[in-house]
């Protein structure tokens, strides 16, 4: 939103349903809205079957509507084109690592939105190849509008957090959501290993506790030492930037993403990925992390961190490839990427 504030050159207003105005830090008030619920108690039902949608679209006589995942609303009754972002389909990939419930209501939700969209915008060449293989229907009004690293400021760090945290150098990194497609299991058996053979890693975990997370919380390595493994949620990006910069590394052993923005991060800030080769991983990331298997195992994450801490040369290698990657991505391209599809799509 703040990258199309900027190259749109004027020529916009943006109307924001929740999502906040603070929390996206924007200056330019006057083009940029929040739009209330006139609904009360109504909101949640009104919001997931496109009622508040529609009574905004008739109240403000807005253009085009935006919607940022293919689940909200849940059911959809637009007088106005309609643009989908569709940023991976893991639901249906692989549905026994999301509870029931979640399954259906992301199957009806996203066949509603992809049925009414008037274009589709998929965030990778593997998401859009995922979405036609599932949806053939969609290959003609699908095209690919690729995301960026979150622009860190220099001096945005929080130097307190560590501290604040209980976290102690050296440690590894983890930023994912915790569910089971996210691959912690390896992750922690990564750490007793290590542990095994003298190495004396914290493990930073930053992230937000999702579903299906019985077997992770009781992994042994978090029953034998506690303070090992520090789960931090959801911080601030302050925060994360510290995080990021403080660690030996970023390890993402995800089965599946459809982006994968944390290692796409990591790199941007010069601290080295170690990353599952999988899905839109390779598409995005091309050479720069130490690239583990598909599916990487405890042992496997354990001897690619040995390895990366007793050879330096490799490190800054993978340094300098990650900044060099990360820098052929840019919010402002995005934007202007989105701004020529609400053109087309409103004939303009």
């Amino acid at each position: 939103m703040r990258n199309l504030v900027e190259v749109d050159q004027g020529a916009h207003e943006y109307f924001v349903m929740g999502a906040g105005l603070p929390s996206l830090g924007l200056i330019e008030r006057n083009r940029v809205h929040e739009i209330g619920s006139p609904f009360g108690g109504f909101s949640r039902f009104a919001y997931h079957f496109g009622l508040w949608q529609e009574w905004a679209v008739r109240r403000y006589r807005l253009d085009i509507v935006h919607e940022g995942v293919p689940t909200s609303p849940f059911w959809r009754f637009p007088s106005r084109p309609v643009v989908l972002t569709v940023h991976d389909l893991t639901p249906l990939l692989f549905p026994d690592a999301f509870p029931l419930r979640f399954r259906l209501a992301f199957r009806i939700a996203l066949k509603s939105g992809l049925r009414r969209a008037a274009h589709i915008i998929c965030v990778s060449d593997r998401t859009r190849t995922d979405l036609v293989n599932f949806f053939p229907d969609c290959a003609g009004k699908s095209t690919v509008n690729r995301l960026a690293p979150q622009p860190f400021p220099s001096n945005g760090h929080d130097p307190c957090a560590l501290t604040r945290y209980g976290i102690e150098k050296p440690y590894l990194l983890s930023v994912a959501t915790l569910e089971p497609r996210k691959n912690h299991q390896a992750l922690f058996g990564a750490l007793r290993i290590l542990n095994e053979r003298g190495h004396r890693y914290q493990l930073v975990c930053v992230g937000e506790l999702a579903w299906k997370t019985g077997t992770i919380l009781n992994h042994p390595v978090l029953q034998e030492n506690r303070t090992q493994v520090v789960f931090t949620g959801v911080v601030e990006p302050g925060v994360l930037r510290q995080l990021y910069c403080s660690a030996e590394c970023l390890i993402y052993p995800s089965f599946y993403e459809g982006f994968g923005l944390p290692p796409l991060e990591a790199l941007s800030l010069g601290v080295p990925a170690l990353v599952s080769r999988n899905s839109s991983m390779p598409e995005i990331l091309g050479d720069a992390p130490y690239w583990l298997s598909a599916q990487p195992g405890a042992e496997e994450i354990a001897s690619a961190v040995e390895q990366l801490a007793s050879e330096p040369d490799l490190r800054q290698q993978r340094v300098r490839a990650g900044l060099l990657q990360a820098q052929l991505y840019d919010w402002k391209k995005t934007a202007r990427e989105t701004l020529s599809i609400y053109d087309r799509v409103t004939g303009r």
